[in-house]
């Protein structure tokens, strides 16, 4: 219920209610003070009937005015009749709507799985979780393919993980805005795609080695480099397409980008 409240209501709805029916308490006990004021000096006893020294005297005031009669004169105009009270109350509570009660964490709550909550480990499993599609486990796994295939295989795995989960641009572009800071306290997420770069490198010597890669490449700048041919397009396609007049997430747009991409990743890693 908590994680449900945390996904699907914006943090400014409980500040919202905290701070309006805080306002509306103190606005009560101000008139019950302003009363006892008013009694003291015209020499009378005042509120103090309900509760003890006529503390619950608001209380009792609200429910009178929820419970009492709706009497409507005649010869009244209906609808402002009863419009009027709501009218005024409207334009008193919105007066408060200019405070900035939510501080500057609204901004990222949503594209950094639950920031409000303090525990390291869920946001790790959340992660781990968003990530598993991409993890090799066994680095021998590529050992009986040839390695220029087994590097286009891997090209166009990431391809497809990145088109399978647009939340994990949402993900990543957060966690920049953010500085890294949720990847750097965890311990969990630098192990989380490790295991790619020997597979890349397994792939990359043993090519070197067969005449069948370009030597001299460093498996985490390739790494990197298929990376972003396989994000940047994707978590800048709004902006540009506002840009360009043109769809980039369009499937055929998509398809020709896929197809140019990785014409280009196979002539840089064919030897020279």
């Amino acid at each position: 219920m908590i994680d449900w409240i945390q996904t699907n209501i914006p943090p400014w709805v409980p500040i919202a209610f905290v701070v309006h029916f805080a306002i509306l308490g103190t606005v009560a006990y101000l008139i019950l003070l302003e009363r006892k004021i008013a009694s003291w000096t015209q020499d009378r006893i005042g509120p103090n009937r309900v509760g003890p020294y006529g503390l619950f005297q608001p209380l009792a005031d609200g429910l009178k005015f929820i419970l009492k009669e709706d009497y409507r004169p005649r010869n009244v105009d209906k609808v402002l009749f009863t419009i009027a009270p709501a009218l005024m109350i409207t334009v008193v509570i919105i007066s408060i709507a200019v405070l900035p009660w939510g501080g500057t964490k609204q901004s990222v709550r949503r594209v950094t799985f639950a920031t409000q909550t303090n525990d390291a480990e869920q946001k790790a499993a959340a992660q781990a979780k968003l990530f598993s599609g991409a993890r090799v486990t066994d680095v021998r796994e590529v050992d009986h393919v040839d390695p220029f295939e087994g590097m286009m295989q891997l090209f166009e795995f990431i391809q497809g993980h990145f088109a399978d989960h647009p939340e994990l641009i949402a993900l990543l572009s957060g966690e920049n805005l953010l500085g890294g800071r949720f990847l750097r306290g965890s311990s969990k997420a630098p192990l989380i795609t490790s295991p790619l770069l020997p597979l890349i490198e397994r792939l990359l010597r043993r090519g070197e080695r067969q005449g069948l890669l370009r030597g001299g490449l460093d498996p985490l700048h390739l790494y990197v480099v298929m990376v972003s041919l396989c994000y940047f397009h994707r978590s800048n396609a709004h902006t540009l397409s506002t840009i360009f007049a043109t769809d980039l997430l369009a499937p055929s747009w998509q398809a020709q980008h896929k197809k140019m991409a990785t014409d280009v990743l196979s002539r840089f890693l064919r030897p020279r």
